[in-house]
């Protein structure tokens, strides 16, 4: 399996972290208004203290919103600026204002000095970082940017909002993937949320399979489990069956015989990875568990719905090279129901879903089997088989159990 190709440094800049102006003016609007609270007169403040950084903060702000948020390029607040440096040099706000002011013009060399000081003077000034984000980029240093970036996620949590959408959609640039690495196995404190933000909305779950594979895993730590077992849904759901699959054979609780079975194992039953493993379907007014046999000897599906219902019930993936075969499964019920049925359907899921083959019986207190053939095509790289219980008309629901599900080449 290969990865996307980096497609070009122009290809970089535009996926990675790009800020623009109007990043830069709506946090420094956002830092006028916080500000505003502490010193809500920042003209009256400067005629009193005409160098006050706090002041000068305050006033660039308004001035930005005077301007409609171009504060960029400012000859006012350049010129603000530096009158404030004359007079206190270790003056962070001046700098980072200066630094601003210089963009426009394509300054950047000399805004990055200007920048940079104000960085070692006080590394807590989310504008200078996000300038310097952008700055790295236009560069085309990836890890730079991302070292800024993990700064400011690191000191600003509030900045996740902002921030990380933009992580995510950078993952389809292989270099950022790269630079990830050390982050992911660190871990960085912001870590979990961006995971949860790739898996919950990347456009192409493989990138952030592909991000972790590279890391060694996402971290042991139980908090990432859901988040383990939702990447596994993602890339089946887009159909990334071969990513899928890798992704699931990397995990330490991985069993790779699990994707070559239907049958209802310890390994296979494991709810925690679905579709590689058994999955649950959200049922309204029905609850499926698998448990042992009274006998002892293997797994059975038990699921109990309420009268009238006709629902999926439980789900899973299967590896099977083209040919034919042969599906069985035992089924019944444990108290009479009028109508109750056990439905089954195996369908191609990278072909739109096609029908394979789907079979009913009717669910009685006696356990029937229910059993077809059907033929896998060259172009089907993976099935889905699905169970489905109507639960009839009985008063109380139904409990259905469902076992010795098994899918097998036929001669």
């Amino acid at each position: 399996m290969t990865v996307q190709p980096l497609t070009g440094r122009a290809m970089v800049k535009a996926a990675i972290l790009s800020l623009g102006t109007v990043w830069v003016a709506y946090l420094a609007f956002v830092s006028a208004v916080v500000n505003v609270t502490h010193i809500e007169n920042p003209s009256l403040a400067l005629q009193f203290a005409p160098h006050d950084p706090a002041a000068l903060d305050v006033q660039a702000g308004l001035m930005l919103v005077k301007n409609g948020g171009d504060l960029v390029g400012s000859d006012e607040t350049a010129a603000m600026a530096r009158d404030s440096l004359r007079h206190q040099v270790l003056n962070p706000v001046a700098l980072r204002l200066l630094g601003l002011s210089t963009r426009r013009a394509s300054s950047f060399a000399t805004g990055r000095a200007v920048m940079a000081l104000a960085e070692r003077m006080t590394r807590r000034d989310l504008i200078t970082e996000l300038w310097l984000i952008q700055e790295a980029v236009l560069r085309g240093d990836v890890q730079s940017a991302l070292s800024h970036y993990d700064y400011a996620l690191r000191t600003w949590e509030a900045s996740q909002d902002l921030l990380l959408p933009i992580l995510v959609t950078a993952l389809k640039d292989e270099p950022v993937r790269v630079a990830l690495i050390p982050y992911v196995r660190e871990p960085a404190p912001w870590l979990l949320d961006f995971t949860r933000a790739a898996v919950g909305s990347s456009k192409q779950p493989s990138w952030v399979a592909d991000t972790y594979l590279r890391a060694g895993g996402m971290p042991a730590d139980p908090i990432y489990d859901t988040m383990r077992s939702g990447l596994l849904g993602k890339l089946a759901e887009a159909r990334e069956f071969a990513w899928m699959i890798r992704y699931y054979e990397s995990l330490p609780e991985a069993d790779s015989k699990v994707l070559r079975t239907v049958a209802m194992t310890p390994a296979s039953t494991d709810t925690r990875f679905p579709p590689a493993t058994w999955g649950f379907y959200s049922v309204p007014g029905g609850d499926s568990s698998f448990v042992r046999s009274s006998q002892g000897n293997s797994i059975e599906l038990h699921t109990a719905l309420e009268p009238s219902v006709i629902s999926p019930v439980a789900f899973k993936a299967m590896l099977t090279p083209p040919g034919l075969y042969r599906f069985r499964a035992d089924q019944q019920i444990v108290a009479p129901s009028e109508g109750a049925t056990g439905n089954w359907e195996v369908r191609c899921a990278n072909l739109s879903g096609r029908v394979l083959w789907s079979g009913s019986a009717p669910l009685g207190v006696q356990r029937r089997r229910i059993e077809g053939t059907f033929a896998v095509p060259d172009d089907c790289q993976m099935v889905m088989l699905r169970a489905i219980v109507a639960s009839g008309d009985a008063r109380d629901g139904v409990e259905a159990i469902l076992s010795n599900a098994s899918m097998t080449p036929s001669p």
